[in-house]
């Protein structure tokens, strides 16, 4: 039978809190489009940061239709990226430039038009931090819109523990794994329209 005991993760609370801040500083970094004027260029920066895996994608306004994706190396140099986008040949509308790290996921609202490129809304959000360390699995979300955070449990033939929190802002909690059988399991958090799944192994 597999078991569960769910405790608030209060002495790991101040670490996880602290690596949670310093990823929200450092992943991704700052970023920021610069439409050139008088054509439908733009420049596009992003700061420096701390995570090595940076990604920078453009979309159609709906998110399902890729336009361009590039992964970003040595993104954790001291020398931030730097690029002009030339969109002269997509057609009039609203896109979706996206730079996403492990830990963010920064989304720029850019138009189209003959007058040029205008942004016209921004998004951010913050990945989940899970880390196992003594039996325990750490589970920490900032959740900006204080939307409800569903945290499921699940190994290859079901799903077997749900917890869910109610406009919990600072999500933390620490789950024990000591009674879990040998096996790998998948870890899902929700909130709102955004899912996350981590994968770890039982020995």
């Amino acid at each position: 039978m597999k078991k569960l005991v769910v405790n608030l993760a209060k002495s790991t609370f101040v670490i996880a809190l602290a690596i949670l801040s310093s990823n929200s500083i450092y992943a991704v970094g700052d970023v920021k489009v610069a439409p050139i004027q008088g054509s439908k260029k733009a420049r596009v920066y992003i700061a420096a940061t701390q995570d090595a895996n940076v990604r920078l994608t453009i979309l159609s306004q709906d998110g399902k239709e890729y336009l361009y994706s590039e992964a970003i190396e040595n993104a954790e140099d001291e020398s931030a990226y730097k690029r002009v986008y030339d969109f002269d040949l997509l057609d009039e509308g609203t896109y979706k430039i996206v730079a996403e790290s492990d830990s963010k996921i920064v989304e720029k609202d850019i138009t189209v038009s003959k007058d040029g490129i205008a942004v016209v809304g921004e998004n951010e959000k913050f990945k989940p931090y899970f880390k196992i360390a003594n039996d325990k699995l750490i589970v920490s979300y900032l959740n900006k819109e204080s939307e409800n955070v569903n945290v499921t449990f699940s190994d290859k033939s079901e799903t077997f523990f749900s917890d869910e929190k109610v406009n919990d802002v600072n999500f933390m909690k620490a789950y024990s794994l000591a009674d879990l059988v040998a096996g790998n399991y998948t870890v899902s958090l929700n909130s709102g329209d955004s899912s996350y799944n981590y994968y770890f192994e039982v020995k």
